[in-house]
């Protein structure tokens, strides 16, 4: 679906405005369902990360997956537990050096 999403003109016939942002659209929705997902698994782990008190190669991946979202008319910023858990990973220094020597901008998520 993130493929569907970014790449949305590879679906459907060069020039096709109106095809691209149904693709773009229909592949949001289906996103919005996998956010949703990872916002309960949130609320669910008693925290802070996304499997508990113990901080796991899950969680940067569930990170970069709400970075993606950003651009979205429902990121995963917007949902209260993967909201907190982006901010929480921010904190992180070593997200902090990946977004500097990626010289990442703003939104981050």
């Amino acid at each position: 679906q993130v493929q569907m999403y970014f790449y949305s003109e590879r679906y459907v016939d060069p020039g096709n405005s109106e095809g691209v942002a149904q693709v773009k659209a229909i592949a949001e929705r289906k996103l919005n369902g996998l956010i949703d997902q990872i916002d309960a698994r949130l609320a669910a782990s008693g925290g802070p990360w996304m499997l508990g008190a113990q901080f796991s190669a899950l969680d940067p991946y569930a990170f970069m997956l709400g970075r993606w979202t950003r651009a979205m008319q429902r990121p995963a910023r917007t949902l209260p537990h993967y909201g907190a858990f982006l901010q929480r990973m921010l904190e992180r220094p070593a997200v902090q050096r990946v977004i500097a020597r990626e010289s990442l901008s703003e939104p981050l998520f």
